[in-house]
């Protein structure tokens, strides 16, 4: 019984960490602003946390976010060649995944008002 109860809690913990989008904490910037940087697989994975992340901050001072800047950049492999395994993938079903968790890389600026 044991085992299996530490199975579920090792299986909930893996399911709870493994989301699309990683981040770090929110930094505190010197101006009143903060900064949140994403690493994500997809531009819009990027933008999705960093505003859930800016609205649990803001909300926890019962504030909402304002969003003062924002610079994405991809850093993935070269998308002619994702491109090219993807294709790839979809034909033999072979289960090649192109998109990798940290190939857009998002700072995300916010203040809270």
């Amino acid at each position: 019984m044991k085992i299996k109860n530490l199975f579920i809690s090792a299986s909930i913990t893996t399911i709870a960490f493994s989301g699309c989008a990683t981040t770090s904490n929110v930094l505190p910037l010197a101006d009143g602003n903060f900064l949140s940087i994403i690493q994500a697989d997809s531009e819009s994975g990027a933008y999705q946390s960093a505003i859930e992340d800016a609205k649990t901050f803001c909300g926890n001072k019962k504030k909402q976010f304002v969003v003062v800047d924002r610079k994405i950049s991809y850093q993935g492999i070269d998308k002619s060649g994702k491109a090219f395994i993807d294709a790839i993938d979809t034909l033999t079903g072979a289960g090649i995944k192109s998109a990798k968790k940290d190939d857009y890389r998002l700072e995300f600026t916010f203040r809270c008002q």
